[in-house]
């Protein structure tokens, strides 16, 4: 539904509703694509940079993600709606084998980005879970856990010290023995 808003020059502007990055803002109904499944899926991603510019993240930000997104969705050959946290342990292991093998701060990174980005997708006021269910009789989910994603080093930072004091009382009872 649209809206008129006011503005300053007089005139009325159209606006239409909702948060950038809407379903409908990016997949207007009514038009039939050959591909249905990959216009859903560049629909996604083109709403998802309009929620990241809305929020003004740089566009190195929100480029680095779309490549991380697609490499993830070139990986498993398959779309949002049809992906599962095993796919996420796939990939990981895909990263870190072979002899380009990505190093742990990559691998943090893609599941960042995977886990926003699955994150924007079920977040009900962007409406992907409804039109995806309408479209294909399946939602996106996130797929990116605590248990299938790498922890970021900073999660130990605190603990770093209790073991650090830990170690010192221990070496200290050694001393005493």
């Amino acid at each position: 539904m649209m809206h008129l808003m006011h503005h300053k020059g007089g005139g009325e502007r159209p606006q239409r509703s909702g948060p950038p990055g809407v379903a409908r803002l990016v997949l207007p109904d009514g038009v039939v694509h050959l591909d249905g499944a990959a216009a859903v899926f560049e629909a996604m991603l083109e709403g998802w940079a309009r929620q990241q510019r809305s929020r003004l993240l740089a566009v190195a930000t929100v480029t680095a993600r779309d490549k991380a997104v697609r490499r993830f969705q070139g990986f498993t050959g398959d779309y949002p709606w049809r992906w599962a946290p095993v796919d996420v342990e796939d990939f990981t292991a895909a990263l870190l084998s072979g002899p380009q093998a990505r190093s742990h701060a990559t691998v943090r990174s893609y599941h960042e980005h995977l886990r926003v980005f699955c994150a924007y997708l079920t977040d009900p006021r962007y409406q992907w879970t409804a039109e995806c269910l309408r479209r294909f009789g399946e939602a996106p989910v996130q797929v990116c856990h605590e248990w299938n994603t790498a922890r970021h080093l900073a999660d130990f930072e605190g603990r770093h010290d209790v073991f650090k004091g830990d170690a010192g009382r221990f070496g200290d009872l050694e001393d005493r023995r």
